[in-house]
């Protein structure tokens, strides 16, 4: 039996309702004037966007396995409820781990 993808589409939606509903929209504060970067600095000084990436990184795997999930849904990959569901169970994973700030 083929799993039907408006239902597990709508499955994900419905995770993602609640989700937002029960912790709200990450929004990040209006920059102080402490926090304001000074564009004047050296090329040879260290890069605050260099320092990011790895702390970027998990939303970048999740954001690919969204990426997978998606073309699945839509009918470009053939894949089974148990690969499914772990894709869903690592995306999961990954923002509790990562970013879920209760």
């Amino acid at each position: 039996m083929r799993p039907y993808p408006p239902v597990l589409l709508g499955a994900v939606a419905g995770a993602l309702v609640l989700a937002v509903a029960a912790q709200g929209i990450a929004t990040q504060p209006p920059p102080g004037p402490q926090q304001l970067e000074d564009l004047r600095k050296g090329v040879y000084e260290p890069n605050p966007v260099f320092g990011r990436i790895p702390h970027a990184l998990p939303a970048y795997v999740a954001g690919a396995l969204s990426i997978i999930l998606l073309m699945r849904l839509l009918g470009f990959f053939e894949m089974g409820m148990v690969g499914t569901l772990a894709l869903v169970a690592a995306i999961g994973w990954i923002v509790y781990r990562f970013y879920w700030r209760l």
